[in-house]
């Protein structure tokens, strides 16, 4: 079989091989033994010639050259594939980065500046003034991510530790069930470019 059943409902993005532009993203509806059918498609003309990248935060990140074939309303049936790479990972791929943040703190409605130190397909990690938050207390996220506002509900999950300016770093993970599908589409897409800029790194660098 070409991927794991494990696959279905995993992010993928669709770039046209010959320019690498993005095309469209989606989400793996199902998967045969020679074909995967991607569901909340834009329209991509038919055999095309596509890069596919799929990334589930369990199984990590699979590769193909690819064609696309029948795409009926916002379904897409892709075939012919050759792999190009595979990724596989313990944990979710985690970007670091120095991204300003409004945090909503849910239980006093206050609103505190914050700055992001790293995110992944499951959350973020972030620096904030002296503050405490309980684990397991919720917060509401505002933030620029390749100049789209990506607003994300997140449960505190793991405190950190603080630095010598008395600021403390939580751990956040993302409350995906009530985060909207464009921001999911931004931060996964994001993160398969940040994948892709360290994999270069790292074949290029050796």
């Amino acid at each position: 079989m070409l991927l794991s059943q494990k696959y279905i409902k995993a992010f993928c993005e669709i770039k046209d091989a010959k320019t690498n532009r993005v095309l469209s993203t989606g989400y793996i509806d199902d998967i045969t033994d020679d074909t995967i059918i991607v569901t909340n498609c834009l329209f991509v003309a038919p055999d095309k010639p596509v890069i596919i990248s799929i990334l589930s935060q369990n199984q990590g990140l699979k590769v193909f050259n690819a064609k696309t074939g029948a795409m009926i309303h916002n379904n897409l049936i892709i075939s012919d594939f050759e792999k190009i790479t595979d990724v596989e990972r313990r944990g979710s791929l985690r970007v670091a980065v120095n991204i300003p943040v409004s945090v909503l703190l849910i239980s006093n409605k206050n609103i505190y500046n914050a700055m992001i130190t790293d995110i992944s397909i499951k959350g973020i990690a972030l620096w904030i003034d002296d503050i405490d938050i309980p684990v397991d207390d919720s917060i509401l996220l505002q933030f620029m991510l390749d100049d789209k506002i990506c607003n994300c509900p997140c449960d505190i999950v793991r405190i950190i530790g603080t630095n010598k300016t008395s600021l403390k770093k939580y751990g956040c993970g993302f409350i995906r069930n009530r985060m909207a599908k464009p921001t999911l589409d931004t931060i996964q897409s994001y993160l398969f470019k940040k994948q892709g800029e360290i994999m270069n790194a790292r074949f290029f660098h050796k």
